[in-house]
């Protein structure tokens, strides 16, 4: 079964202290600087409030009050450990994407992604968070649509009339893409788990009729997205002069490799290629995790002979132009809207 590896960045040991790590008291997500946002996404999902729930024992919702207050605390579940079918023993399973990336609150790209992105030093570049493109081609009938994790692009700021810097951006580089590839859970028992750390105690097994179906990282799930999103992507990045990077763990290249023919030793020396794939690892310290980059695999999307390919329904159908894209990102700023998914920085 899969256990709370890591609780507001602070590592679930055996045998905890006796005091209640600050992050705890306070929400903190050391990753991103500010008050754990996991629910930006999903709402009260993401959300345990012990008072109201009915699965949290009247005894513990008051013992959890006493440490941690009444009000309902994010689901800051960084981390779950467990052992999958086939494997030795439980290896951690990064769940939460900012635990791997956030480029919201502080843009601070690491240099093996730097070296993936050819921006001059100095450069203003702008960075986009869920940015959702739809683009139709009505004469071919087809069209478009997908949403990117970040998209970072090189610009110029405008002046205005009196000199000063406008938030209106001249495009002077290509869009590249990021996409972070982490998994979610399937089944109940994150409710159960959270108490039991939140209260310092082993976590619990969880059987019915405690939870009906036990939860485990649900890479099944996350690699069928990735695959849904990688060839289109990747296909349109390099359309658009850009690059795409996938950021993924060591734990879901291993589960590809054992179900699929995919063999990552294949890409390592690749000196280009309309894919990146940059690859972590958390190495497990007494103290903490430690979120480590392993390596980069770089290699084409698909082979496009001559011959029909049922491949073809993961490649790009259709790729708008790279100029449809700058004027759809740019048209709230005319219409002088302000906008709060994106920041500037210097590279």
């Amino acid at each position: 079964m899969a256990k709370v590896a890591e609780l507001y960045g602070v590592k679930v040991v055996d045998e905890p202290a006796d005091t209640i790590p600050d992050n705890w008291t306070r929400r903190h997500c050391p990753f991103t600087g500010i008050r754990c946002d996991v629910s930006a996404n999903r709402s009260d999902r993401a959300f345990l409030d012990p008072q109201a729930n009915p699965r949290v024992t009247p005894e513990d919702a008051a013992a959890i009050a006493v440490e941690f207050g009444v009000e309902p605390l994010p689901l800051g579940i960084c981390t779950v450990a467990t052992q999958r079918r086939y494997s030795t023993q439980a290896e951690p399973w990064i769940i939460c994407p900012k635990r791997m990336l956030d480029l919201r609150t502080a843009p601070d790209i690491p240099q093996e992604l730097r070296d993936l992105m050819p921006i001059e030093p100095g450069t203003t570049v702008r960075c986009w968070w869920e940015v959702k493109f739809s683009a139709p081609d009505r004469e071919a009938g087809v069209h478009f649509e997908y949403t990117f994790d970040y998209l970072l692009i090189p610009i110029r700021l405008g002046v205005d009339t009196d000199g000063e810097s406008t938030r209106i951006a001249e495009f002077v580089g290509p869009p590249y893409i990021l996409e972070v590839m982490t998994s979610s859970t399937r089944g109940g028992g994150l409710t159960e788990h959270m108490t039991d750390v939140l209260l310092r105690r082993e976590q619990r097994a969880l059987v019915p009729p405690l939870v009906d179906s036990r939860y485990t990282p649900n890479y099944r799930q996350v690699f069928g997205r990735m695959i849904s999103q990688f060839f289109t992507k990747s296909e349109v990045a390099e359309a658009w002069g850009g690059q795409a990077v996938w950021l993924v763990q060591d734990q879901l290249v291993h589960y590809i490799e054992e179900t699929t023919a995919f063999k990552a030793t294949q890409f390592e020396d690749e000196p280009d290629g309309n894919v990146a794939m940059v690859v972590y690892g958390l190495d497990n310290r007494d103290e903490r995790y430690e979120l480590e980059y392993l390596h980069t695999l770089r290699g084409k999307t698909r082979y496009k002979g001559s011959a029909p390919f049922f491949s073809s329904m993961v490649g790009l159908g259709y790729s708008p132009s790279v100029e449809l894209l700058y004027e759809t990102l740019g048209r709230g700023q005319r219409r002088g809207r302000p906008s709060t998914n994106f920041r500037d920085f210097v590279w």
